[in-house]
């Protein structure tokens, strides 16, 4: 089940805020007292969280409640930021596992 466009941008901005934290998502659902399945279903932007769980997700995040609303920013520009961060974070783990593989060949040579 697809989401509106605005519930995919909240999903993605959870997404992006719960990678930042460092959180997996069962880790997350719980902070936030919720289920991994739900949050699966914000992320994807099936469902829209209501105003105390989004409140909650910011608390837990250390974002401001607006910052996950795309109607609340001009131009994109706080989406643009999200979607670095978690750009950033996939690259930082790209490299981790590379050099990891790297060293791991160096053990074995």
């Amino acid at each position: 089940m697809e989401g509106a466009p605005r519930y995919i941008a909240i999903g993605n901005r959870i997404r992006a805020a719960r990678v930042a934290a460092g959180l997996s998502q069962e880790q997350f659902a719980l902070a936030i007292g919720s289920s991994r399945r739900h949050l699966i279903r914000l992320e994807r932007g099936e469902h829209r969280p209501g105003r105390p769980l989004l409140e909650q997700i910011a608390a837990v995040t250390g974002r401001e409640i607006g910052w996950f609303d795309p109607e609340a920013e001009p131009h994109g520009r706080q989406l643009a930021m999200a979607l670095l961060d978690l750009l950033h974070i996939q690259v930082r783990d790209l490299v981790r596992a590379e050099l990891a593989a790297a060293a791991e060949e160096g053990d074995t040579s």
